[in-house]
């Protein structure tokens, strides 16, 4: 699968660069225990909160640095709200249509891994209802823990229009606007270059 949208500091610019080879890259697959996904979405006046319980996802950086992509599927059954019923109505075909389309996922095009650790810009394509879109996300600057075995959380956003993607239901009731959010942690050793200025 986090906090709400936040100005990001720095920008970068997404490469058009293919991903890299699995056969020349590391992988790593989120830890599905530290990592979390969820959406906001204005319901009645008032913003509301869901979260996806299960959630898979990888992170592929290439060995030169140089490019790196992530993945993440979303199982759209698993999402919950403040209450049942609410829970019920965002897994139904009014919302995320779970029983007909299990899962949502993201998948970036190719970008510099530093843009994980400095925050920035990403492009990909986003599957939501069967619906595939282009999609930009922000990824926030990064929160590192100390050497030597530095980790990274990592927090990418994205906002989208919920009728882009047929979901056109209880619109007088419940906004257009989706906010979606993925936290999840990468080793800080994958996201810098050697050549790389020191971070505050």
């Amino acid at each position: 699968m986090i906090g709400g949208l936040l100005l990001v500091g720095m920008l970068a610019s997404a490469t058009t660069a293919a991903c890299p080879d699995p056969d020349d890259s590391r992988r790593f697959d989120f830890d599905e225990s530290r990592a979390a996904a969820g959406f906001r979405v204005r319901a009645g006046g008032i913003k509301v909160r869901g979260d996806f319980q299960r959630l898979r996802g990888e992170l592929r950086v290439g060995r030169d640095k140089a490019r790196a992509c992530v993945r993440t599927e979303l199982e759209a059954a698993s999402v919950t709200m403040g209450t049942e019923s609410l829970s019920e109505w965002v897994r139904s075909a009014h919302f995320f249509d779970a029983e007909r389309h299990p899962q949502l996922g993201f998948r970036s095009s190719a970008f510099a891994p530093r843009v994980l650790l400095r925050g920035g810009r990403i492009e990909g394509r986003l599957t939501l209802l069967g619906v595939t879109r282009q999609q930009s996300v922000l990824a926030q600057r990064a929160l590192c823990t100390e050497p030597p075995d530095a980790v990274c959380t990592v927090r990418m956003l994205a906002a989208l229009r919920r009728s882009a993607f047929g979901m056109r239901a209880s619109r007088g009731v419940v906004g257009d606007r989706v906010d979606l959010m993925l936290r999840f942690e990468a080793p800080r050793s994958e996201l810098e270059v050697i050549d790389d200025p020191p971070t505050q």
